[in-house]
């Protein structure tokens, strides 16, 4: 009898252990093809640092179904989808565009802005130094509007300034110093 038992807790052991690495090596293959998921049939590829963040900081209690593909809801503040992600600041550029118009998915900083569309002379209203850089400590004294020498493509150097208001007796080398402005070289003796 004692022979019957030990088989029989034997074969029960086995048995489960049997079960559990089945219900385990199950649960492993289910990973691998989570894993090998395509992500980009839902119309949002994972790229830059979406790639390393975590399912369920997008899928929310588990639901996949209505999850939002655009930037803004999840990355603006005061919105249930924003909570700790990077969100806009209140000191962005006022603008209707889309996010990834002058951002990507690598990075926020280093934004790409195509000022086609721009009213002249409006430079300053995001070119204050808090929502984009702004005029240097350093640049010359002038009240002119910015892309009056500035170009929007190439900021520097700058490329357009109209040097009919100055006079004969303008001291040309106070910004041609090859330091404000390429020109003449300091002369040294």
């Amino acid at each position: 009898m004692k022979t019957t038992i030990h088989t029989f807790w034997g074969c029960a052991i086995r048995g489960a252990l049997a079960f559990a690495v089945l219900v385990f090596a199950g649960m492993a293959a289910a990973q691998g093809v989570q894993r090998s998921f395509d992500h980009l049939k839902t119309g949002f590829a994972l790229q830059g640092v979406h790639t390393a963040a975590r399912c369920e900081s997008c899928h929310i209690n588990g639901v996949f179904k209505g999850t939002p593909r655009d930037c803004a809801t999840c990355h603006t503040s005061g919105l249930s989808m924003a909570r700790g992600n990077v969100v806009k600041p209140q000191m962005h550029i006022p603008t209707t565009a889309a996010c990834e118009t002058c951002h990507t998915a690598q990075s926020f900083s280093g934004a790409k802005f195509n000022h086609v569309g721009v009213a002249v002379g409006s430079c300053t209203t995001c070119h204050n130094g808090g929502m984009a850089p702004g005029k240097s400590s350093n640049h010359w004294p002038t009240q002119a509007s910015c892309d009056s020498c500035h170009g929007t493509t190439g900021w520097l150097p700058a490329k357009r300034m109209d040097h009919s208001t100055f006079t004969a007796a303008t001291n040309c080398a106070s910004c041609h110093n090859g330091s404000a402005a390429t020109g003449n070289q300091p002369i040294t003796l």
